[in-house]
């Protein structure tokens, strides 16, 4: 079922040319389902992604925050797929957004957003516009998920697997703005995401290695995140959302 608020007919449409075709912007996601978990993680494993980027990890309480989110889109305007994605909490080199601000309202806050460390999908076509509009680093994988009203399972091929339990919290915005590096120039984009998921303190949480090989496991091991206690955690399977085209606001690197 479509979100009830979500009008996707008001927004305008354009194509973009892609090495494998077209894509029609901003994407529409008009059913779907979406977990998150938010670490804290040590801040010299989090500078390390960050060495000659213009961001840098954005300190909470004495340490970085880093996400694991996982989408299963059921329908959107470029079809089924799922997805995984692991993003440090960034804020440009020398600004000093509002922390507070950010948990609610993140899209005027051009200084801050979540660097997208890894991005699997399981479609080639959500893939090659993820590189080539965005600058998205994703890549084409296995990824099989089950969410239930309270829970969810998501595992990424052999490299890993998250087992969220029922979170136990409030349903409140969770805004989502991305950082990437797009052709040396640093791209933000804010999602609009249309629906509030349930927030707060997991019952059950766990981050595994598998042994396989990939990026994203790569990443969980170099910011430590299945050793990490979770912070925060939320979920939803109402999932609709409008993906624009990024801004430019600067170079990428320092």
């Amino acid at each position: 079922m479509r979100a009830q608020n979500a009008n996707f007919s008001e927004v305008a449409s354009s194509t973009r040319a892609l090495s494998t075709g077209s894509c029609q912007l901003p994407i529409r996601y008009y059913a779907g389902d979406w977990c998150g978990v938010l670490y804290r993680v040590d801040l010299a494993r989090a500078r390390f992604f960050c060495e000659a980027l213009a961001v840098e990890p954005w300190p909470v309480l004495g340490a970085a925050v880093a996400g694991v989110y996982a989408w299963d889109y059921r329908e959107s305007s470029i079809g089924p797929y799922a997805e995984l994605g692991i993003g440090l909490l960034t804020r440009r080199r020398g600004r000093h957004p509002s922390l507070v601000r950010s948990l609610f309202e993140s899209s005027p806050q051009n200084d801050q957003g979540l660097l997208v460390l890894s991005l699997p999908v399981t479609t080639q076509t959500a893939c090659v516009a993820g590189k080539e509009l965005w600058g998205y680093p994703k890549y084409v994988t296995r990824i099989g998920t089950r969410f239930d009203e309270n829970a969810a399972r998501v595992r990424l091929g052999t490299e890993l697997e998250l087992d969220l339990g029922p979170v136990h919290g409030l349903r409140c915005p969770v805004p989502l703005a991305t950082f990437t590096d797009l052709h040396g120039q640093l791209l933000r984009t804010q999602v609009d995401v249309h629906i509030r998921p349930k927030v707060g303190v997991p019952s059950q949480c766990s981050l595994h290695l598998l042994g396989g090989d990939g990026q994203s496991a790569e990443v969980v091991q170099a910011l430590g995140l299945h050793h990490a206690q979770p912070m925060l955690a939320f979920h939803s399977r109402a999932f609709s959302a409008i993906l624009p085209a990024g801004k430019v606001i600067g170079p990428a690197h320092r």
